[in-house]
């Protein structure tokens, strides 16, 4: 399989997913709005996906893949069937220490990650015992990823790509199940948290089974592969888990803010995370096996040119997607979290935080082409090092944006701190001769930054324009207030991608990236 067709796949699902994530947030926001509630279960259900993307999706997977693809290609099935089985054993023994000690000490985990819930004892209470029903959930889901870590690196994609998709179907069926109060609907949504992730270890098991991945529980030594894997697995932990650890100092911050502020670098979160996802960490999961086997095949030419055409294709989905967050900001938290008990107050919140979101993206998606680079060469102690520097530097900017900004500097603080830890991980690279950076890459950077620009400047007049007129016809101000947003917000998108691909086309970029697909299935 091709890495463009394996990037469709993961972004196709990962599409799909976020669709469903935004069905869930319209209806979290519909029946939860900004409040109490809304807090407690956004800590709650941080937590155990705090661990999901530290341990799990970023390191956990970064080093099982390239570490069971060099077995797969050189060792004899009976040496991988212990490496797997023994790894597996460890992870469960290590899940099942995590989730007990997490249930017992619940109330004491609550005043770390939300030290200001602490100074309301009700909100607290509610808090912890969200956090028992759910935590498991990181159980469930971990081993799912163990399973699909696996399926990827014996060219399966769809499976793993797709469980968010279970989550997502699962959570909204319990938000659309009766409850007598909001309270009782948060209970609900926590438990259908433990039934999806039930779901999705049993759908990928079976996956694993088709293809004949089987698993066994043995019994646990620290065998030389053992050791290996962990000395990498243990910086990587830390190196991939940079983000996550910031977000969580921003919920430490945002708990001493008042009411709301949790769920407003929630709700904007979730928004922005939808173009990262679909293309920064499809393309960066992807490219881990590819560059791994280049690496290994002492193919060091082929690799910079699929850095350079992948640094090149990340930016040209992502530059346009953070100037149109930028842009739409208002319109597009409106229309997908305006309603219910979401107020037009909490939308300007929301949509302030989201503008600061969305200026870090592009070096968040170039940051997963540094890091698949680094763990396809096996070093995890560099981004360990660097990731150090970057929580020192989030923190810093996060105490002093947040006393001019509020909630909107610890946003801002963020996406400060993404570029600071691109910088140094590209940096390093090049000084290792692990990264050319072409002199085309800037000259094509600078063209998307301009066409992005342009798109902008479309879209912002365009959606000025065409809202005068909507309120100017009597018979577009009688249609229902959501049909109306819903179609200007989506013309005026639809006009931006069409100035951006129009332009882009007669650029060349399309060419470009055809070709590039041409390169990977002949070179790859």
């Amino acid at each position: 399989m091709n890495l463009i067709k394996t990037v469709s796949i993961i972004s196709g699902w990962t599409a799909i997913s976020r669709i469903l994530g935004m069905a869930r947030e319209m209806l979290m926001t519909y029946y939860f709005g900004v409040g109490f509630v809304s807090d407690a279960f956004i800590v709650a259900f941080k937590l155990p996906n705090f661990f999901r993307r530290f341990l799990a999706d970023g390191a956990f997977s970064s080093i099982l893949v390239p570490e069971y693809s060099r077995r797969l290609s050189k060792d004899p099935p009976h040496v991988i069937d212990q490496f797997k089985n023994n790894i597996f054993t460890h992870l469960l023994l290590f899940l099942t220490l995590l989730v007990l000690c997490v249930e017992i000490f619940a109330p004491y985990v609550v005043r770390f990650i939300a030290p200001g819930m602490d100074m309301n004892p009700q909100q607290s209470q509610i808090v912890t015992e969200f956090i028992r029903i759910n935590f498991p959930f990181i159980m469930f889901i971990a081993l799912s990823t163990f399973y699909a870590s696996l399926l990827n690196s014996h060219g399966h994609f769809s499976t793993s790509s797709a469980l968010p998709v279970v989550l997502n179907i699962v959570m909204v069926a319990g938000l659309c199940l009766p409850a007598s109060n909001t309270l009782t609907k948060g209970y609900i949504v926590s438990w259908s948290v433990m039934v999806a992730g039930i779901l999705q270890l049993v759908w990928v098991f079976l996956r694993s089974y088709h293809i004949k991945i089987n698993i066994k529980l043995v019994k646990p030594v620290i065998d030389p592969g053992f050791k290996v894997f962990i000395k990498k697995l243990l910086p990587s932990m830390f190196g991939a888990g940079v983000m996550q650890i910031n977000l969580l100092i921003d919920i430490q911050l945002a708990s001493y803010l008042g009411t709301g502020a949790l769920s407003y670098l929630y709700y904007a979160d979730r928004l922005y995370q939808l173009p990262l996802s679909m293309f920064g960490i499809a393309i960066g999961t992807s490219l881990l096996p590819y560059l791994t086997k280049l690496w290994a095949n002492n193919r060091g030419e082929d690799v910079y040119k699929v850095q350079n055409q992948s640094l090149i294709l990340v930016l040209f989905l992502n530059i346009p997607a953070a100037i149109g967050l930028i842009v739409l900001a208002q319109p597009i938290i409106e229309l997908i979290y305006g309603r219910g008990s979401f107020s037009a107050f909490d939308v300007t919140q929301t949509y302030k935080v989201l503008q600061a979101y969305a200026l870090g993206l592009p070096a968040y998606v170039c940051s997963k082409i540094f890091l698949s680079t680094f763990y396809s060469l096996g070093d995890t102690k560099t981004p360990f090092k660097i990731a150090g520097i970057s929580v020192l530097s989030n923190f810093i900017f996060n105490i002093i944006l947040m006393n001019f900004l509020g909630f909107v500097g610890l946003a801002l603080a963020t996406s400060i701190t993404a570029y600071i830890q691109t910088f140094l991980l590209g940096h390093t690279l090049t000084q290792h001769q692990h990264l050319k950076i072409q002199k085309k890459l800037w000259v094509q950077v600078g063209k998307i930054l301009f066409l992005g620009l342009l798109m902008g400047l479309g879209v912002h007049y365009f959606y000025i324009y065409m809202h005068g007129i909507v309120q100017k016809i009597p018979f577009l101000i009688s249609i229902s207030g959501s049909l109306s947003k819903i179609g200007l917000t989506f013309f005026s998108i639809g006009f931006g991608l069409g100035i951006y691909m129009l332009c882009s086309s007669k650029m060349g970029f399309i060419q470009q990236f055809k070709a590039f697909k041409q390169d990977l299935k002949e070179s790859i």
